[in-house]
């Protein structure tokens, strides 16, 4: 069979649109995915909390909301401050300490509920997470950033109260720790 010029020159054409004949090979880079981050590990924290009396033994902090804070509870009242009728007391050394005291008085005593409001809410926009304890003090804060942060939680006690604000350093893997009157804010 034989092809005449004027359809081999058709064929040509079509082969070399086809194929590219005459054109640069198009050299895309290589493009790489770019690696995916490694997830940050996470942790967990268990807490404990009881509050020790001579007579009768260790009372479980039970049923009591704890929060991870990612601020010091003494620089969230020190930068809202005090309700202005309310008189603070010297009657810790420790100013910080002090301080969490007063603002615990003014919580039940001042008639100026909305500086009590304005706290409450900017610890609630400080809190990491929180976790309430069961009827034995204990209580788990899961998938937690390694990181620095202060544990906060107020209890009553027979005598009056405890305050919690725990700085702690939270390190990957499992952590605990053991929350009593010794190592509380404030604790009456």
């Amino acid at each position: 069979m034989k092809i005449k010029p004027f359809t081999a020159i058709i064929i040509l054409v079509f082969v070399c649109a086809l194929v590219g004949v005459g054109q640069k090979p198009s050299r895309r880079p290589r493009t790489t995915p770019p690696p995916t981050p490694a997830p940050t590990p996470k942790s967990t924290l268990s807490i404990e909390a009881g509050i020790i009396y001579k007579s009768t033994g260790n009372q479980p902090v039970a049923r009591t909301k704890f929060r991870l804070l990612d601020t010091d509870l003494a620089d969230i009242i020190s930068g809202i401050g005090l309700p202005p009728d309310f008189e603070s007391k010297q009657v810790l050394d420790d100013p910080r300490a002090n301080l969490i005291y007063n603002w615990a008085l003014a919580v039940e005593y001042s008639n100026d509920k909305s500086v009590i409001v304005k706290i409450a809410l900017t610890i609630g926009q400080h809190t990491v997470q929180d976790a309430t304890t069961d009827f034995n003090g204990k209580a788990e804060f899961d998938d937690v950033k390694p990181g620095h942060y202060f544990i906060y939680a107020k209890t009553e006690t027979r005598g009056g109260f405890a305050i919690w604000n725990l700085p702690i350093e939270i390190k990957p893997g499992k952590n605990s720790v053991a929350l009593d009157q010794d190592n509380a804010a404030v604790a009456f």
